[in-house]
């Protein structure tokens, strides 16, 4: 993984439980809007969530810095310095009948002191290829098609994480979803979940000394 502007004193990426991630989404599906709109949008595209274990993945990724991350002293009411992040992302598959089209809900949050940002995004992949995937996003309440998240992933494995893990894309490809993104794992280590903390932070100050930048 590319190095961090701050030093790290211990950093741990957990898999987390199935059944704990299915019941998680489920929550959330049902009562956050952006993310009700993004699965209506997956339904009306012909998609149907796997809510079942194997249809779910979710990672979560703690680091504690060796010292205080603080504000840049031209941004005001910054918060209290703090050394605890912690990135979680949740992927739900998404199939389509009689169809080789995949499509995935991803639910990503980075909290950074008592900072949390949120992302939420539907990628759908035509063929089951993910290296082509289409994404949407939530703007002023309705569905958009953006380059967004997706995008800033993308270009931060090619920049830092080595050809086997950006090749990984294509590679891991025809698998539903969730066991797509376990095989791409595999294949990167932790530089893919890195990567995708970093496109969650969005060069935000409070999460870039430790995840540095990749633009949305």
């Amino acid at each position: 993984m590319p190095p961090s502007d701050i030093k790290i004193a211990r950093e741990l990426i957990e898999l987390l439980e199935p059944t704990y991630v299915l019941k998680d989404i489920t929550a959330r599906v049902a009562k956050e809007p952006s993310l009700s709109l993004l699965d209506k949008e997956a339904q009306k595209r012909g998609y149907k969530a796997l809510v079942e274990p194997t249809g779910v993945i979710g990672q979560r990724y703690s680091v504690r810095t060796a010292e205080d991350v603080l504000p840049p002293k031209d941004v005001k009411g910054g918060g209290a310095p703090f050394r605890d992040l912690v990135y979680e992302l949740l992927i739900v598959s998404y199939v389509k009948a009689n169809s080789k089209d995949q499509a995935a809900l991803i639910i990503a949050s980075l909290k950074a002191g008592d900072n949390i940002d949120t992302t939420h995004v539907l990628l759908e992949a035509p063929g089951g290829k993910f290296d082509r995937a289409k994404e949407w996003a939530v703007k002023s309440g309705a569905v958009v098609p953006m380059k967004s998240w997706w995008s800033a992933v993308r270009a931060c494995l090619k920049k830092h994480c080595g050809p086997t893990c950006a090749a990984a894309v294509i590679v891991c490809g025809a698998l539903i979803p969730a066991a797509w993104w376990a095989c791409f794992a595999a294949a990167c280590g932790g530089c893919l979940l890195w990567c995708a903390a970093c496109a969650t932070c969005n060069c935000k100050w409070r999460c870039r000394a430790v995840f540095n930048c990749c633009r949305q």
